[in-house]
């Protein structure tokens, strides 16, 4: 990894968060503080966690940026950070591949800064900006960005290099980190063929690339263009056809030609551009052997080819192979099954699936007719006018690559025949608005070994029959449950069954026998309700830090056609959010809402805050959505947490304990918090749920206050004004170390250098301006601690102007490394209090970590000299290192 840092003046630091504060004494007298025009000091560094990341994993950079001046203030301060497009292999800008899912966290310290992100675009860069205005000299700041390289589309040994930019006034410094991705195309491929069949029959191969996801998952798998499968055939086998069906690219089905070359014997499919995210693609050939082949079993093998997007020199291959054995006799099996994919609902869809399994050596043609249930049943009249549709069938598709013929008629009297695979569903564009399929005829001729299934699909019929009465059921499939449910006043029994079946030999003579219970089905449907889908998702600041906001929007969608009802939508924030009050926004357009916030305790004892919103009086079929936010409290641990929210009813009927027969699209859950208020927690509710992240960011500040003899003095930063004292009376400084950050901290260590004529800051060369030297009269006093207990605390003393202080000069360096020339003469007994010029305090947090807040006062007493006159500055700095990961602050 390459790290480059600038900054203005002649300053040589590289330790960002090694904070410099500055306080001021001032002789009772007439003096005026000095009015500072210099540039100011900007110290700014990026830093990437790793040196490399898979495409599709989420890049962590942390960035780092102080006003390190001694006393001048940063004005008109902005930092921006740049995210271009990855430079490939070959050295070439990447259109197609920008940082995807930038998230930047506002910024941690003592002003809350939330960042301005714009998207890269094919021809432009991603921008962050952070516009801080007035950065008080000493402050620093730390924030987090991620971002992930697209996968696919960014190949192996790609880079990117974010470039950070702080400027203020005329003063810029800039620094960058550049990320090696890793990718790589990872190709398979699979040949699969029949069981052993005799000879004089038509054979079908089918050849799947894919991908090899074991690793990783997607993550980290280039895309490949010019990709070709050659499957040279076995020398005794005549070529029929092939085909392709399926998706390569994109998420919808492509063309794939093939073509069969005579001399050398060998099909080619021609695939192009492929991406592991959507390739689902199956290659079909068939191939006839007669009696002349004289071998026992034939061998071939497959070969696919192709070169990785974007960096075409990587050229990579798979095999397959299948070996073909024939047998000596004919063998006839198999089966058939009509089922409903999952229980019915009213105004939910509803799917019949028919699957069946060819267990013979030879292909067979299966045959079925469909009577659509109308009412409850299938009509067995014959009639294919039906009125009362059960279902309104809105989908036919298959996953075989074998062609089935589908005839098919409506309730207008219109018929036709469609011809479906794989790839190729159903096409209802020519129905009509108030056009439905009530009759269908499945032909397929299905070769040797080969299992798969129909799906037909659509809504359940509002206007279903909610009674059984005159209604006569097929006798068949009794052991079903729902038949044996029996007739209620809770719901009705509906029945398919498929008629005309056959399921025979391609001349007719054989037929394989199927149960009478495998072609039809029997399942309850139940009394109608309002049946919510809800949806929910973090649509701003899914990268949060303490003190920021998080957005989120909450989706409840009552999907009945038949009943309507009142939502009501309630948030359980995360333990350590809070409520923004006033930030619920969306709903029904005029409608009055109420929102309610109470307290809730979790099953760890948190306590959070649930936050209900519902429309009284305001009943719908169909949905709305609200937005609300909350607010990241400083509590709150690094990492992921889950906002959750529930779905409810208002209506008292729909409080159902039921986990079968619920008012939720999708599953529910037990309503522990009583969201309806009725006192029962074992009512259902509808749950959902979106994540956000709260970073880990690390930081360490110090509070410098000086106090002065003069009575009425009280303490007071740099910011306020001087403290006043007299010439040969005691003052005070006043050091405050605290952890700002979320993250534990290990160790902290503080530097002070009493002022001095033609003193500089602790970090650098600036000067400090003092006029006189306070006399160290006494040890450092520590106070009582918030989270740091004294006994954490070691003070050493140094008569040097210019001590060891390595930890707040470079990031990461030991205390006796610089700056150089220094005098590493630490002690924490030194022979005479008035000889000390620099003190060194540690906090130790190794055994018990430095928690987010912690802080503890430390007291420097000093004594004016008789003759002092005029200003003096002390000015400390502050350094830390981050427990999780033992990294330098």
């Amino acid at each position: 990894m390459h790290i480059n840092d600038t900054w203005s003046k002649a300053s040589r630091l590289t330790q960002l968060l090694a904070m410099l504060m500055t306080t001021a004494l001032v002789i009772l007298g007439i003096t005026t503080l000095p009015a500072y025009a210099a540039a100011p000091t900007l110290k700014l560094a990026i830093n990437a966690d790793e040196d490399s990341y898979l495409s599709g994993v989420e890049q962590r950079y942390v960035v780092e940026f102080s006003c390190a001046s001694t006393t001048e203030d940063c004005l008109d301060s902005v930092v921006t950070i740049s995210l271009p497009h990855t430079i490939t292999p070959g050295g070439n800008s990447n259109p197609d591949s920008a940082p995807e899912g930038i998230n930047a966290t506002a910024t941690a310290g003592n002003k809350v800064v939330t960042p301005e992100i714009k998207r890269p675009t094919g021809t432009t860069d991603g921008l962050v900006t952070y516009n801080l205005g007035t950065v008080a000299a000493g402050t620093s700041f730390q924030t987090v960005l991620t971002f992930t390289a697209p996968r696919g589309v960014t190949p192996g040994g790609s880079t990117v290099t974010p470039v950070a930019t702080f400027s203020s006034g005329d003063t810029t410094v800039t620094a960058n980190d550049s990320v090696t991705i890793k990718s790589e195309p990872t190709p398979l491929l699979s040949k699969t063929g029949p069981v052993a069949t005799p000879k004089n029959v038509d054979v079908t191969y089918q050849i799947t690339p894919k991908y090899d996801t074991t690793v990783d998952g997607l993550n980290g798998k280039s895309n490949m263009t010019n990709v070709v499968v050659t499957d040279p055939l076995p020398q005794c086998a005549t070529y029929v056809s092939s085909s392709a069906s399926g998706n390569t690219i994109t998420n919808t089905a492509a063309t794939v030609p093939s073509s069969y070359d005579a001399a050398t014997h060998t099909v080619t499919w021609t695939i192009g551009d492929v991406n592991p995210a959507f390739m689902n693609v199956v290659l079909s050939v068939t191939v006839h052997y007669d009696d002349t082949c004289a071998d026992n079993t034939v061998t071939n093998t497959a070969k696919l080819t192709g070169k990785e997007m974007h960096n075409e020199d990587n050229v990579r291959t798979a095999n397959a192979s299948f070996t073909h054995h024939f047998d000596n006799e004919v063998r006839y099996g198999g089966g058939f099954n009509k089922r409903a994919m999952s229980q019915f609902e009213r105004g939910k869809q509803g799917n019949w699936l028919y699957t069946y399994d060819n267990k013979s050596n030879v292909p067979v043609v299966l045959e079925y007719t469909d009577y659509m249930t109308c009412g409850l049943v299938s009509p067995t009249d014959g009639s294919k006018d039906c009125d009362k549709p059960l279902m309104r069938v809105k989908t036919i598709d298959t996953q075989t690559t074998t062609p089935i013929d589908i005839t098919y008629w409506t309730n207008k009297g219109n018929t036709g025949t469609q011809t479906v695979y794989r790839g190729k569903a159903f096409d209802f564009s020519s129905f009509a608005a108030d056009e439905y399929l009530t009759v269908f005829h499945y032909k397929q001729t299905i070769p040797a070994g080969e299992t798969s299934i129909l799906n037909v699909a659509g809504p359940i019929g509002a206007g279903t029959p909610t009674t059984e009465d005159g209604v006569t059921y097929v006798d068949v499939d009794k052991n079903a449950a729902a038949w044996k449910a029996g007739k209620s006043d809770q719901w009705v029994r509906v029945q398919n069954c498929v008629t005309d079946f056959s399921m025979k030999s391609l001349d007719g003579t054989r037929e394989i026998a199927i149960p009478a219970d495998d072609k039809c089905d029997v399942l309850t449907l139940g009394t109608a309700l309002p049946k919510y889908y809800n949806a929910k998702s973090t649509i701003k600041g899914n990268l949060a830090s303490p003190g920021s906001e998080v957005t989120f929007s909450v989706t409840a969608n009552n999907t009945s056609t038949v009943v309507d009802s009142q939502p009501v939508i309630s948030d359980l924030l995360p333990c350590g959010m809070t409520f923004v009050e006033g930030s619920v926004t969306g709903g029904p357009a005029g409608k009055d809402k109420t929102v309610t916030v109470r307290d809730v305790t979790d099953a760890t004892g948190c306590t959070r805050q649930l936050v209900q919103v519902t429309w009284p009086g305001y009943q719908t079929k169909g949905g709305t959505t609200i937005q609300l936010r909350g607010k990241v409290g400083p509590s709150m641990s690094a990492g992921t947490h889950k906002n959750e929210a529930y779905i409810s009813a208002a209506e008292p009927e729909y409080a159902l304990t039921s986990k079968k027969t619920t008012i939720c699209f999708y599953g529910s859950t037990d309503d522990t918090y009583d969201v309806n208020g009725d006192g029962n927690t074992a009512d259902q509710v509808c749950p959902v749920s979106s994540t956000f992240t709260v970073s880990e960011q690390a930081g360490a500040d110090v509070v410098l206050e000086s106090l002065g003899s003069v009575p009425g003095s009280v303490y007071k930063k740099y910011t306020d004004g001087p403290s006043v004292m007299r010439q040969g009376e005691d003052g005070q400084f006043r050091i405050t170390p605290t952890n700002s950050g979320n993250a534990d901290l290990s160790d902290m260590t503080v530097y002070g250098i009493l002022p001095h004529v033609n003193d500089t800051a602790i970090q650098g060369g600036d000067s400090r301006g003092s006029e006189w030297e306070p006399i160290l009269t006494g040890p450092l006093q520590v106070g009582a601690g918030s989270g740091i207990d004294p006994s954490q605390v070691t003070i050493e003393y140094s008569t040097s102007f210019n001590p060891c202080r390595g930890e707040v000069i470079n990031q990461g360096d030991t205390m006796a490394a610089s700056p150089a020339g220094c005098d590493n003469n630490w002690t924490a007994t030194p022979a005479s209090w008035s000889d000390v010029k620099s003190y060194r305090i540690y906090i130790n947090g190794k055994a018990t970590p430095i928690k987010a807040g912690a802080s503890i006062p430390l007291i420097v007493p000093i004594k004016a000299p008789d003759n002092a006159t005029g200003i003096a500055y002390e000015s400390v700095a502050i350094a830390a290192t981050q427990a999780s990961n033992n990294r330098a602050i």
